[in-house]
């Protein structure tokens, strides 16, 4: 049911942009989805149904990732674990380069954030650019 719920959320309300952030992209815009009460529930419970009781953790990927990990967070009675470009977390970093269909970048986050072995829900916004 949620599932269901979440999808024709997405559909209904996401926007899609050619060609953004750059030619040959197709680009989800999900700030519609996130801004409706309703939809962003839906969108929630279909995120952390499946995993109930299988994390310790959430991780939201910059910067719509946040979005959906606060929530998720938020719903499952957890806190929330930042993961972010280089140059904007404070303290000692764990990086790890990564390729996309436009280029390349790098993910940092605070170590001493999570426990060791923590089991970790990975949230982003993949639904943005595929």
């Amino acid at each position: 049911m949620a599932l269901e719920a979440a999808r024709e959320a997405i559909e209904r309300l996401s926007r899609v942009v050619p060609d953004f952030p750059e030619a040959g992209v197709i680009f989800r815009d999900l700030t519609p989805v996130f801004a409706d009460g309703t939809a962003l529930r839906a969108v929630t419970e279909a995120l952390v149904e499946p995993f109930a009781g299988t994390f310790d953790a959430i991780a939201g990927v910059e910067a719509r990732g946040f979005v959906l990990a606060a929530s998720a967070a938020y719903a499952s009675g957890h806190g929330v674990v930042m993961i972010r470009k280089p140059g904007k977390l404070p303290r000692a970093v764990l990086s790890q380069d990564y390729d996309l269909e436009y280029g390349s970048t790098t993910l940092q986050l605070h170590p001493d954030e999570l426990a060791p072995g923590a089991r970790v829900l990975l949230i982003d916004d993949v639904l943005a650019t595929g």
